[in-house]
């Protein structure tokens, strides 16, 4: 049996106001060291149940995995390997927030094993990456995105979030533009959507947030698909650069 492996990590640096997934900003270091022991013995778990499965691919999420170090990440897919049938193609990605990778983290994540990286911009607009909360600028993304590249990594993938609080079509223009000219192998486009629990949730409901109307956000949908369209990619569940293909994806949507 071929399946997919995920490993979730839930520590960022701050919580983004947006977001609702599983995820806490770090507190102590320990927490890091406590949580990786408890992924060891679940991985441990598992490993007896799926024997006769082959791993195509791996999964590394969050939260914000390259809080990490480096060398953490490196023990962490060493023991799945040890656990784990893995093929030798596997395809292997993780995601980073551009503010927490650096040349020698970088090296540890293809040493590990990691082929694919998974860089979550959202915007390159230093006001837009304030509102979301988000602890890197335009210049953080794209030293990350060039640094990744000279070091070896040759399929990237850039998240951009659209239909932010006063968000215009010509704002969304100029960010998707910019993340074109690095030719990103893949680009994953994902409107915000304003989840309970979540600080946005907060001021949504106080009237606070102001955000674009159905009509406009359609408006930025349609040119941006018309515009990637234009620029070599082909529209999946995400969007990819011909002929790109994400096997996580479709591990997880067919699988």
């Amino acid at each position: 049996m071929e399946l997919g492996l995920y490993l979730h990590f839930p520590f960022c640096i701050s919580k983004c106001p947006y977001c609702d997934f599983n995820s806490y900003q770090l507190k102590e270091d320990n927490q890091i060291s406590s949580y990786i022991s408890a992924l060891y013995q679940e991985i441990t778990a598992y490993s007896q149940k799926l024997k006769k499965s082959n791993i195509r691919t791996i999964y590394l999420g969050g939260g914000t995995p390259t809080i990490l170090s480096g060398v953490q990440i490196y023990n962490i897919l060493e023991f799945c390997k040890n656990k784990f049938t893995i093929d030798k193609n596997a395809e292997i990605t993780i995601e980073a927030n551009p503010g927490t990778v650096d040349g020698e983290k970088i090296k540890l994540l293809i040493e590990s094993g990691i082929n694919r990286l998974s860089l979550g911009a959202q915007s390159f607009n230093n006001l837009f990456l304030k509102k979301l909360g988000r602890i890197h600028n335009t210049q953080d993304i794209i030293d990350s995105y060039y640094l990744a590249r000279e070091m070896g990594f040759n399929n990237i993938n850039i998240d951009i979030m659209f239909a932010l609080p006063g968000q215009t079509t010509k704002d969304l223009q100029t960010t998707l533009k910019k993340a074109v000219s690095l030719k990103p192998d893949h680009l994953s486009l994902y409107n915000l959507t304003i989840k309970p629990g979540t600080e946005y949730y907060k001021e949504y409901k106080r009237g606070r947030l102001k955000l674009p109307t159905e009509d406009e956000e359609f408006d930025m949908y349609n040119w941006a698909i018309n515009f990637l369209e234009e620029n070599g990619f082909s529209l999946n569940n995400e969007i990819a650069t011909l002929p790109a293909v994400v096997r996580n994806d479709i591990s997880v949507f067919l699988f």
